[in-house]
């Protein structure tokens, strides 16, 4: 049988503005797009302040009620693996270096964020190398996000 393959999340070409919260210290997970609709739909759809919830120290924000609803009943579903830190830099160098999301994959309904996508590429051509190790991270192990 064939190697499941990674299924790539193609950018989403209007890039929402950034988002800030009323409490500037909250981190606001995937550039503030709507987990469960990305989940459900593999597409991009900006989160609203006003379904907001926390998880892993993370703030999600989620575009409407129902999908806060589905977020609070199980986030880890929906939620990006090794928060959000990009798996191949996390194998190579033990850095957790938060990855983008126009360089999204999900494999085996997991979603995978890539800081480059050199790295989103070398992921799909071994994906199992990548999962099958799990790292144990903490919010405060991740380093702060580059602008580009």
């Amino acid at each position: 049988a064939a190697a499941a393959q990674p299924d790539t999340i193609q950018a989403s070409a209007s890039r929402p503005q950034p988002v800030t919260l009323d409490h500037p210290e909250a981190s606001v997970a995937i550039e503030g797009y709507c987990p469960v609709t990305l989940f459900k739909t593999r597409a991009w759809k900006k989160g609203n302040s006003k379904f907001s919830w926390e998880y892993q120290g993370v703030t999600f924000l989620l575009s409407g009620q129902n999908e806060l609803n589905e977020f609070k009943a199980d986030p880890a579903r929906f939620a990006p693996q090794l928060r959000g830190c990009d798996p191949v830099v996390l194998w190579d160098s033990e850095r957790a270096l938060p990855g983008h999301t126009r360089f999204g994959a999900y494999f085996t309904g997991e979603l995978f964020l890539f800081e480059t996508a050199e790295n989103r590429t070398r992921f799909r051509e071994n994906p199992p190398r990548y999962t099958q190790t799990r790292h144990v991270l903490r919010v405060e192990d991740v380093e702060r996000k580059r602008t580009l």
